[in-house]
Protein backbone atom coordinates (compact mmCIF):
# COMPACT_ATOMS: atom_id res chain seq x y z
CA UNK A 1 0.00 0.00 0.00
CA UNK A 2 3.04 1.94 -0.24
CA UNK A 3 3.28 3.05 3.48
CA UNK A 4 6.33 4.61 4.82
CA UNK A 5 7.78 3.32 7.37
CA UNK A 6 10.30 5.80 8.47
CA UNK A 7 7.52 8.66 8.66
CA UNK A 8 8.88 10.76 11.77
CA UNK A 9 6.36 13.04 13.94
CA UNK A 10 6.88 16.49 14.77
CA UNK A 11 7.39 16.64 18.01
CA UNK A 12 10.40 14.04 18.84
CA UNK A 13 11.40 13.12 15.65
CA UNK A 14 9.93 9.26 16.45
CA UNK A 15 9.44 6.93 13.22
CA UNK A 16 7.12 4.63 13.61
CA UNK A 17 9.14 1.60 14.84
CA UNK A 18 10.73 3.92 17.66
CA UNK A 19 7.25 4.64 19.20
CA UNK A 20 6.21 1.83 19.26
CA UNK A 21 9.55 0.59 21.01
CA UNK A 22 8.81 3.77 23.56
CA UNK A 23 5.26 3.02 24.21
CA UNK A 24 6.31 -0.66 25.09
CA UNK A 25 4.62 -2.26 22.04
CA UNK A 26 6.91 -5.31 21.03
CA UNK A 27 4.30 -6.95 19.03
CA UNK A 28 4.17 -3.85 16.59
CA UNK A 29 7.85 -2.98 16.49
CA UNK A 30 8.69 -6.46 15.52
CA UNK A 31 6.06 -6.48 13.05
CA UNK A 32 7.85 -3.15 11.93
CA UNK A 33 10.98 -4.74 11.92
CA UNK A 34 10.13 -7.90 10.03
CA UNK A 35 8.39 -5.80 7.33
CA UNK A 36 11.57 -4.07 7.14
CA UNK A 37 13.56 -6.98 6.75
CA UNK A 38 11.14 -9.37 4.79
CA UNK A 39 11.21 -6.34 2.32
CA UNK A 40 15.17 -6.55 2.07
CA UNK A 41 15.70 -10.02 1.73
CA UNK A 42 13.44 -10.13 -1.36
CA UNK A 43 14.57 -7.15 -3.02
CA UNK A 44 18.45 -7.61 -2.06
CA UNK A 45 17.64 -10.46 -4.22
CA UNK A 46 15.59 -9.19 -6.81
CA UNK A 47 17.07 -5.62 -7.51
CA UNK A 48 20.35 -6.14 -5.75
CA UNK A 49 21.49 -2.26 -6.75
CA UNK A 50 17.73 -0.75 -5.17
CA UNK A 51 17.08 1.57 -2.55
CA UNK A 52 14.99 0.47 0.30
CA UNK A 53 12.46 1.59 2.11
CA UNK A 54 12.14 -0.69 5.20
CA UNK A 55 12.14 0.14 8.97
CA UNK A 56 15.43 1.81 10.39
CA UNK A 57 17.07 0.66 13.35
CA UNK A 58 19.46 3.42 13.02
CA UNK A 59 17.17 6.72 12.61
CA UNK A 60 17.84 9.03 15.34
CA UNK A 61 15.04 10.85 17.26
CA UNK A 62 15.84 14.84 18.53
CA UNK A 63 16.91 13.09 21.99
CA UNK A 64 19.54 11.61 20.06
CA UNK A 65 18.07 7.96 20.88
CA UNK A 66 17.73 5.53 17.91
CA UNK A 67 15.51 2.06 17.91
CA UNK A 68 18.30 0.19 19.48
CA UNK A 69 18.96 2.48 22.83
CA UNK A 70 15.04 2.22 23.60
CA UNK A 71 14.81 -1.48 22.44
CA UNK A 72 17.37 -1.89 25.12
CA UNK A 73 16.47 0.51 27.85
CA UNK A 74 12.82 -1.32 27.84
CA UNK A 75 14.23 -4.73 28.13
CA UNK A 76 12.66 -5.65 24.56
CA UNK A 77 14.56 -9.05 24.24
CA UNK A 78 12.97 -10.33 21.01
CA UNK A 79 13.45 -7.43 19.18
CA UNK A 80 17.10 -6.96 19.86
CA UNK A 81 17.69 -10.16 19.07
CA UNK A 82 15.54 -9.19 15.66
CA UNK A 83 17.61 -6.33 15.24
CA UNK A 84 21.35 -7.96 15.47
CA UNK A 85 20.39 -11.29 13.72
CA UNK A 86 18.33 -9.97 10.52
CA UNK A 87 18.68 -5.64 10.72
CA UNK A 88 22.63 -5.78 10.51
CA UNK A 89 22.90 -3.80 13.82
CA UNK A 90 26.55 -5.13 15.17
CA UNK A 91 26.32 -5.79 18.84
CA UNK A 92 28.81 -2.92 20.01
CA UNK A 93 27.67 0.21 17.75
CA UNK A 94 26.64 3.48 19.32
CA UNK A 95 23.09 3.28 19.63
CA UNK A 96 22.72 7.47 21.26
CA UNK A 97 23.65 10.41 20.17
CA UNK A 98 26.21 11.91 21.18
CA UNK A 99 27.27 9.18 24.30
CA UNK A 100 27.85 6.93 22.28
CA UNK A 101 26.66 4.70 24.49
CA UNK A 102 26.53 0.74 23.21
CA UNK A 103 23.25 -1.53 23.52
CA UNK A 104 25.63 -3.03 26.59
CA UNK A 105 25.82 0.30 28.58
CA UNK A 106 22.02 1.01 28.22
CA UNK A 107 20.54 -2.13 29.51
CA UNK A 108 23.12 -2.12 32.18
CA UNK A 109 22.42 1.40 33.15
CA UNK A 110 18.70 0.73 33.04
CA UNK A 111 18.37 -2.10 35.71
CA UNK A 112 17.36 -4.64 32.17
CA UNK A 113 19.50 -7.67 33.65
CA UNK A 114 18.36 -10.25 31.31
CA UNK A 115 19.01 -7.56 28.13
CA UNK A 116 23.00 -7.72 29.79
CA UNK A 117 22.66 -11.80 30.24
CA UNK A 118 21.79 -11.94 25.94
CA UNK A 119 24.16 -9.29 25.54
CA UNK A 120 27.29 -11.43 27.09
CA UNK A 121 25.66 -14.31 25.64
CA UNK A 122 25.45 -13.01 21.73
CA UNK A 123 29.00 -11.69 22.22
CA UNK A 124 29.35 -8.02 22.74
CA UNK A 125 32.51 -6.42 24.52
CA UNK A 126 31.64 -6.31 28.21
CA UNK A 127 34.83 -3.45 28.18
CA UNK A 128 33.79 -1.33 25.57
CA UNK A 129 34.06 2.05 26.11
CA UNK A 130 31.17 5.01 25.33
CA UNK A 131 32.57 7.81 23.59
CA UNK A 132 32.05 10.70 26.08
CA UNK A 133 32.53 9.54 29.47
CA UNK A 134 35.05 6.99 29.12
CA UNK A 135 32.60 4.21 30.92
CA UNK A 136 32.51 0.80 30.65
CA UNK A 137 29.37 -1.00 31.26
CA UNK A 138 30.27 -2.73 34.60
CA UNK A 139 30.56 0.83 35.39
CA UNK A 140 27.49 1.85 33.85
CA UNK A 141 25.85 -0.85 35.93
CA UNK A 142 27.18 0.84 39.03
CA UNK A 143 25.90 4.14 38.05
CA UNK A 144 22.48 3.02 37.64
CA UNK A 145 22.55 0.61 41.02
CA UNK A 146 21.83 -2.39 38.88
CA UNK A 147 23.20 -4.91 41.27
CA UNK A 148 22.77 -7.32 39.41
CA UNK A 149 23.89 -6.72 35.96
CA UNK A 150 26.92 -5.27 37.86
CA UNK A 151 27.35 -8.77 38.97
CA UNK A 152 27.30 -10.75 35.96
CA UNK A 153 29.38 -8.53 34.19
CA UNK A 154 32.61 -8.84 36.88
CA UNK A 155 31.68 -12.49 36.63
CA UNK A 156 31.76 -12.31 33.18
CA UNK A 157 35.36 -11.19 33.81
CA UNK A 158 34.71 -7.28 33.19
CA UNK A 159 37.50 -4.96 33.22
CA UNK A 160 37.81 -3.71 36.84
CA UNK A 161 40.44 -1.35 36.68
CA UNK A 162 38.90 1.17 34.00
CA UNK A 163 38.96 4.28 35.30
CA UNK A 164 36.23 7.26 33.34
CA UNK A 165 37.94 10.43 31.38
CA UNK A 166 36.17 12.00 35.21
CA UNK A 167 38.60 9.26 37.18
CA UNK A 168 35.94 7.29 38.32
CA UNK A 169 36.53 2.82 38.55
CA UNK A 170 34.22 0.57 39.16
CA UNK A 171 35.07 0.74 42.93
CA UNK A 172 35.25 4.15 43.34
CA UNK A 173 31.39 4.07 41.94
CA UNK A 174 29.89 1.18 44.19
CA UNK A 175 31.52 3.16 47.29
CA UNK A 176 30.22 6.30 45.94
CA UNK A 177 26.35 4.74 45.39
CA UNK A 178 26.41 2.18 48.48
CA UNK A 179 26.47 -0.89 46.73
CA UNK A 180 27.28 -3.11 49.55
CA UNK A 181 27.25 -6.33 47.59
CA UNK A 182 29.60 -5.04 44.71
CA UNK A 183 31.96 -3.62 46.97
CA UNK A 184 31.88 -6.88 49.00
CA UNK A 185 32.57 -8.79 45.87
CA UNK A 186 34.94 -6.52 44.35
CA UNK A 187 37.17 -7.36 47.33
CA UNK A 188 36.93 -10.63 48.54
CA UNK A 189 36.41 -12.72 45.30
CA UNK A 190 38.47 -9.84 42.82
CA UNK A 191 40.52 -8.39 45.32
CA UNK A 192 40.45 -5.04 44.47
CA UNK A 193 42.91 -3.37 46.77
CA UNK A 194 40.71 -1.72 49.68
CA UNK A 195 43.20 0.64 50.59
CA UNK A 196 44.55 1.71 46.89
CA UNK A 197 44.46 4.90 45.97
CA UNK A 198 42.21 6.33 43.45
CA UNK A 199 43.17 8.96 40.38
CA UNK A 200 40.38 11.14 41.50
CA UNK A 201 40.89 13.67 44.45
CA UNK A 202 40.14 12.67 47.80
CA UNK A 203 42.62 10.09 46.69
CA UNK A 204 41.56 8.27 50.16
CA UNK A 205 38.37 7.08 49.08
CA UNK A 206 38.82 3.44 49.21
CA UNK A 207 40.13 3.94 52.99
CA UNK A 208 36.50 4.60 53.90
CA UNK A 209 35.18 1.05 53.75
CA UNK A 210 38.40 -0.27 55.44
CA UNK A 211 37.70 2.22 58.51
CA UNK A 212 34.28 1.10 58.45
CA UNK A 213 35.65 -2.38 58.91
CA UNK A 214 37.76 -1.91 61.73
CA UNK A 215 34.98 0.07 64.00
CA UNK A 216 32.70 -3.38 63.50
CA UNK A 217 29.90 -1.00 63.82
CA UNK A 218 26.45 -0.54 62.08
CA UNK A 219 27.31 3.01 61.43
CA UNK A 220 30.43 5.46 61.61
CA UNK A 221 29.87 8.19 64.57
CA UNK A 222 30.61 11.89 63.10
CA UNK A 223 33.51 11.98 65.55
CA UNK A 224 35.61 9.06 64.00
CA UNK A 225 35.20 11.01 60.53
CA UNK A 226 38.38 12.56 59.71
CA UNK A 227 37.22 16.39 59.78
CA UNK A 228 38.56 16.75 56.28
CA UNK A 229 35.69 14.31 55.25
CA UNK A 230 33.20 15.97 57.09
CA UNK A 231 31.16 17.35 54.62
CA UNK A 232 27.08 16.03 53.90
CA UNK A 233 28.44 15.24 50.33
CA UNK A 234 30.97 13.05 52.20
CA UNK A 235 29.21 11.45 55.04
CA UNK A 236 27.30 9.10 52.57
CA UNK A 237 30.13 7.21 51.90
CA UNK A 238 30.73 6.43 55.56
CA UNK A 239 27.22 4.19 55.18
CA UNK A 240 28.91 1.27 53.09
CA UNK A 241 29.38 -2.05 55.51
CA UNK A 242 31.07 -4.69 54.39
CA UNK A 243 30.75 -8.17 55.94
Amino acid sequence: MGVDLNIEENEHGYTPLTLALVLGHEWAAIELLKAGSHFLLFHSLQFPHSTLAGAKVRVAARNGRTPMFVAAEKGLSEVIRIMINECGVDINEPVVLPSGLRLLHVAAFHKQPQIVSLLISMGADIDVLDDEGGYNPLTMAIIGSNVSAALELINAGANLNIVSQAGRSPMYVAIEKGLTEVVRVLVEKRHIDINAATTREPRYLFVHVTIYILTNTNSLTHSRIPPVLRSPSMLQYYTIKVI
